[in-house]
């Protein structure tokens, strides 16, 4: 799996180290991408911090009109898309970018390059094969790459696991951070709810003693 070859590399995060990932992941970014799967604990914000970005390919049930658009969430970003659509949405593809800058050329190559197919606003009356066609055939163009999401736990993964200094038999470091979190802040919330209902009570209290 090419995203492994990435981990076992050791490639850092964080700045122009970027492109040794891709060097890694060059030959798989054009893999067919699978449906945004389920996200771990904490994973916008490992996107946000380590600077990706990404570009979708949405579609109705129909499988027509097609939307692309750029989004750092792209769960976020389908549920505002139908909360203003009648029709069912799907998240057809996603791809991971090194950047927003990246991303934002891509989108804009394709609504340039498809402006006669725009049938209202920002959606495209064209078979989603042309889509993704144009989608990988851009990125290869502008000589970056992508990946796809659960590449992107897999990295998250890694660097978890190297930051914790786990050994491979571990259980997912994932895992065990995200329930230590969730521990964390259901513990907070508790806290926090205590208080607010306390409060609650003395204002009742100070209401009632002022009103018999």
């Amino acid at each position: 799996m090419c995203a492994r070859g990435a981990l076992s590399a050791g490639f850092a995060f964080r700045g122009g180290r970027l492109s040794a990932l891709a060097s890694l992941l060059a030959t798989c970014h054009m893999t067919k991408t699978s449906p945004i799967v389920r996200r771990p604990w904490g994973f916008t914000k490992f996107v946000r911090r380590q600077g990706f970005h990404g570009i979708y390919l949405v579609t109705t049930e129909a499988d027509n009109p097609v939307k692309v658009g750029i989004t750092s969430d792209p769960v976020d970003r389908l549920t505002d898309l139908q909360v203003a659509n009648f029709n069912r949405l799907r998240m057809h593809r996603f791809w991971w970018l090194p950047g927003r800058r990246i991303s934002g050329r891509v989108e804009r190559a394709f609504k340039n390059h498809f402006a006669a197919q725009i049938v209202r606003g920002e959606w495209f009356d064209l078979p989603l094969s042309d889509a993704e066609t144009f989608i990988e055939d851009t990125i290869r163009k502008l000589g970056s790459w992508a990946i796809k999401q659960v590449h992107m736990i897999e990295l998250m993964e890694h660097r978890q696991r190297r930051r914790l200094r786990l050994p491979a038999e571990a259980p997912s470091a994932i895992e065990r951070t995200g329930k230590s979190e969730r521990a964390r802040l259901s513990g907070r919330e508790c806290h926090l709810s205590c208080r607010q209902s306390s409060a609650r009570l003395k204002s009742l209290g100070a209401f009632t003693s002022l009103h018999v």
